[in-house]
C-alpha cells in the first residue's frame, strides 16, 4: 500500500531529527541521517499520490449513493493531497540546504541552520492544516457511507467520529515543541515518541501520531 512507509516517516524519522529549540542540532541530524530523511520524503510523496488514486476509487464506489457529494469528496481529498505535497516540498528544501556544499558557501552555517529549522517547522504547520481538511473529509465520507446501504452503518459512524477527532487535535501539530526529542537519533525505538494511531489512520493510512 502507498501509505505503508508513512508511520515510519511520521513517527520514527521526522520527530527525531527535528529539535524544536535547537536549529543547529536539527541540521546536524539531517546531515547525519540524510538517507533516512530522503526515504521519509518519498514515503510522504508516494502516500499523497496514493490519496489521489483512492479519491477516484471511492468516488466510483459511492457515486450511486450521491453523485454530487461523491464528486465533492473526491476533490476534497485531492485538495488534501495537494496541500500535503506542498508541505512535503519544505522537507525537500531542507535536504537541499544541508547536502549542497554551495549552500554553505553562499549562506554560512548559521543561516543554513535557521532556514532548515524554518522549513521543517513549516512542514509541520502545513501538514497540520491539511489534516484538518482530512478530518472534514472523513466526517462527510462517514455520512455518505452511513447512507449507502451497501456498507455497514457502523463504519460510517466510526469514520465521522474519527474525522471530528482529527479536526479537534490536528491544530496541536502546529506546535513545534511537540516534535522536540531529547534523543534525536532515528535509531531509537519509534514507539517511544508516538501515541496510538486513530481508527481512520488504520482505514486510509496513518499520517500522523495521535495527540
Amino acid at each position: 500500500m502507498s501509505w505503508a512507509g508513512v508511520p515510519f516517516a511520521d513517527f520514527g524519522v521526522i520527530p527525531k531529527l527535528f529539535v524544536a529549540d535547537n536549529a543547529a542540532k536539527t541540521a546536524q541530524n539531517i546531515a547525519a541521517y540524510h538517507g533516512l530523511f530522503v526515504a521519509a520524503i518519498f514515503a510522504f510523496l508516494i502516500n499523497f499520490i496514493g490519496d489521489v488514486v483512492a479519491a477516484w476509487g471511492l468516488y466510483l464506489l459511492l457515486r450511486p449513493v450521491n453523485a454530487s457529494t461523491s464528486m465533492f469528496l473526491a476533490w476534497l481529498r485531492v485538495v488534501f493531497a495537494t496541500i500535503g505535497i506542498a508541505a512535503t516540498l519544505n522537507l525537500v528544501t531542507a535536504h537541499r540546504l544541508v547536502t549542497r556544499p554551495n549552500s554553505l558557501t553562499a549562506l554560512g552555517q548559521d543561516q543554513i541552520n535557521a532556514q532548515v529549522h524554518v522549513a521543517i517547522g513549516s512542514f509541520n504547520s502545513q501538514f497540520a492544516f491539511s489534516l484538518i481538511i482530512f478530518g472534514v473529509y472523513l466526517m462527510m465520507l462517514g455520512w455518505l457511507i452511513y447512507r449507502s446501504g451497501c456498507i455497514p452503518k457502523w463504519l460510517g459512524i466510526v469514520l465521522a467520529i474519527d474525522g471530528a477527532g482529527w479536526i479537534i487535535t490536528a491544530g496541536g501539530r502546529a506546535d513545534e515543541a511537540l516534535w522536540s526529542s531529547p534523543s534525536p537519533s532515528p535509531c531509537d525505538d519509534p514507539a517511544r515518541s508516538r501515541g496510538v494511531p486513530s481508527v481512520g489512520s488504520l482505514i486510509r493510512g496513518s499520517r500522523t501520531e495521535s495527540l
